[in-house]
């Protein structure tokens, strides 16, 4: 099973069968560090051995991750568990299968062990900073990101591109979430193909 990457909930799940361990199931899961690591309790720490997760080690994952998207980095968080076959069966044969273990992970009930983080270099186009420029100075247009990465690679690439001088980074609003968006412009919508401010 998979269930693709959701940018509401900004990750994705797969389940292959654990290669050394027959009748185990692993299930992994990939997105957003901030919203996988939500999912943990547990965090490997060496081969085969998982230690607790807690308050302390949690901080110092979430400020590594800090450290690598202000570099900036697209950085990706990784987690699994693992159940046995026949367990794993029940989400797998019914209908809602995908629908029962994304309620599951909503509620708690399946918790997962943290892997680790890795980043990703997403280069700008060439020629991005001398369109930005041009809309800039040329346009007078006033610009900003709205961004459904990580805030800080969000703030670093803006700069890099020119959206952004220096001084303006710590401005309110200077660079937001998709989700900050959607709750400043009152909360849009999305049906057949159209947008709508969720007013009737």
């Amino acid at each position: 099973m998979i269930c693709p990457f959701s940018s509401e909930k900004k990750r994705s799940i797969v389940a292959l069968d654990s290669p050394d361990r027959p009748g185990r199931v692993c299930v992994y899961l990939k997105g957003a560090p901030e919203m996988i690591i939500n999912h943990c309790n547990g965090v490997m720490a060496g081969e085969r051995r998982i230690a607790d997760l807690d308050s302390t080690e949690r901080q110092s994952i979430i400020s590594k991750v800090s450290q690598m998207a202000c570099e900036p980095l697209r950085v990706m968080g990784l987690a699994f568990m693992e159940m046995d076959e026949a367990e794993w069966m029940r989400y797998e044969s019914g209908p809602n299968a995908a629908i029962n273990l994304e309620k599951q992970l909503e509620n708690g009930e399946q918790l997962f062990t943290w892997i680790g983080a890795f980043g990703l270099k997403d280069p700008l186009r060439a020629n991005v900073s001398k369109c930005v420029k041009y809309a800039r100075d040329q346009g007078h247009l006033s610009i900003r990101l709205i961004s459904g990465d990580h805030i800080e690679t969000a703030k670093q690439v803006a700069i890099k591109a020119g959206i952004l001088r220096p001084e303006e980074a710590g401005r309110s609003y200077a660079v937001m979430t998709g989700a900050q968006f959607r709750e400043l412009v009152g909360g849009l919508t999305q049906q057949k193909g159209e947008l709508g401010n969720g007013v009737e």
